[in-house]
């Protein structure tokens, strides 16, 4: 197998959302096949939106800033900063295409996460322009819902970037058929997408700890029905779907109470409040323990 030389490019390189723990997830594994594989992203603050996760991300902000430049290592993999000058206006880094077009031509691929932020769109320009090849993994940014938001700041990218990624990209990564048929409907040739799923690194999941958490809300996994999400709550997740489910194994006609979020509320307008049921069935896996009233108030 020949070993590659690999740019993946994202707006951040934080682990609090599904794209970038899918990026991680991948980067780690060509990495362990024997591919040379470098993060480009920037050093703005891609969560500012959320305060939370910004303060969360501020320790591997703060490394990037201080990179001045040069290549670092993040988690064990290597990661190169460019300037952000506005996280607020498309995460805009003004040097991009001049760092594009020097690191560009020495890589096999281009692989960019997400999109309509300029770093990633620049950087898919370049490599066209270059005649590398391109990959694009859109993580739902070219959803309906999503080009909806900012429409107006969208609407410019995508006469300056997005039409012409959609034509020269020589293939997408899709992690589900809805994403597919999304970008077909955007003149995508079919024959370029490939659907991967998000992975799960098992070995990462399991608890250290016992927490005993079918003793604990008194269900037998042998015996009773349960259901389980990974994700977080978040109305574009389609949770409506879990909760009608899970109301009927309630017998209830709704299931969160409007008390209980997570760092967005769930868009679920609850008729009832029964937030006994709610502390009883709910489980964090990341935290090995049950959802308490402060923690679910507080993310």
């Amino acid at each position: 197998m020949k070993k590659m030389k690999i740019i993946f490019v994202n707006f951040s390189i934080g682990g609090y959302v599904g794209d970038s723990v899918s990026m991680t997830t991948i980067v780690k594994g060509l990495e362990d096949r024997g591919h040379k594989v470098i993060i480009v992203t920037t050093d703005g603050d891609g969560y500012f939106y959320d305060k939370v996760k910004s303060k969360m991300y501020a320790p591997i902000r703060k490394k990037l800033l201080e990179a001045n430049g040069k290549i670092i290592k993040i988690d064990g993999m290597s990661v190169y900063p460019i300037h952000c000058l506005s996280s607020r206006f498309g995460m805009y880094c003004p040097s991009a295409a001049k760092e594009a077009r020097k690191i560009i031509k020495e890589f096999d691929v281009v692989y960019v996460i997400n999109w309509y932020y300029h770093l990633g769109m620049v950087f898919a320009k370049i490599s066209h322009e270059l005649k590398i090849p391109l990959i694009v993994g859109p993580m739902a940014s070219l959803e309906d819902v999503a080009r909806s938001t900012k429409k107006r700041q969208k609407l410019l990218a995508d006469r300056m970037y997005t039409n012409d990624m959609l034509k020269n990209s020589n293939g997408f990564h899709c992690v589900g058929n809805q994403e597919k048929e999304s970008l077909v409907k955007l003149g995508v040739n079919p024959n370029k997408i490939q659907v991967i799923d998000n992975a799960i690194m098992v070995d990462d999941k399991k608890n250290i700890k016992k927490t005993e958490i079918f003793k604990k809300i008194d269900l037998s996994q042998n015996k009773d029905p349960f259901l389980i999400t990974i994700g977080r709550i978040d109305p574009k997740k389609g949770l409506e779907l879990l909760l009608l489910t899970f109301s009927k194994l309630l017998k209830y006609d709704s299931v969160l109470s409007g008390n209980y979020k997570s760092n967005l509320d769930i868009g679920y307008n609850c008729k009832l409040k029964f937030e006994k049921e709610v502390e009883k069935y709910c489980y964090m896996w990341r935290e090995t323990g049950q959802y308490s009233k402060r923690d679910l108030n507080s993310n």
